[in-house]
């Protein structure tokens, strides 16, 4: 079983590596979504550890660091709106991303939201993300 706080942390390492790696994959409704392969922080066994097991879904155990799993980071300005209507729709992506089970696709992600997003409908972003972001590049 995935641990969502998994999903959805990322190191500052992690994140640079996202910037500079990342490609737009597709902009519109006030979204804007940028992907990039697994960082090398994700897919590489640790060296130190001989005979590392890389492990499937199946049996995984997040505890092990070399679990591969794809990631999003949410990124929502505060023009967006106050506290509150950023964490409701950083909430939705998240139970969107987890229960659509899109983590299953080896691809970090980087959700942008603007302004415009708040008239989006839970539909319409499940639908953008369900579309977006592929089970295989």
């Amino acid at each position: 079983m995935v641990r969502i706080s998994a999903l959805f942390n990322f190191s500052r390492s992690e994140v640079a590596h996202l910037y500079s790696k990342a490609k737009l994959k597709k902009k519109s409704l006030g979204l804007k979504l940028l992907q990039a392969p697994l960082s090398i922080l994700n897919s590489i066994p640790d060296q130190t550890i001989p005979n590392a097991p890389i492990l499937t879904d199946q049996n995984a155990s997040f505890e092990d660091p070399h679990v591969q799993h794809g990631k999003l980071l949410v990124v929502i300005p505060k023009k967006f709106g106050n506290a509150c209507a950023r964490n409701r729709f950083r909430r939705q992506v998240k139970a969107i991303f987890y229960e659509s089970k899109l983590y299953l696709h080896p691809i970090e992600s980087v959700l942008i939201v603007y302004a415009q997003a708040k008239a989006l409908s839970f539909d319409q972003i499940k639908e953008f993300l369900n579309t977006n972001i592929p089970l295989k590049d």
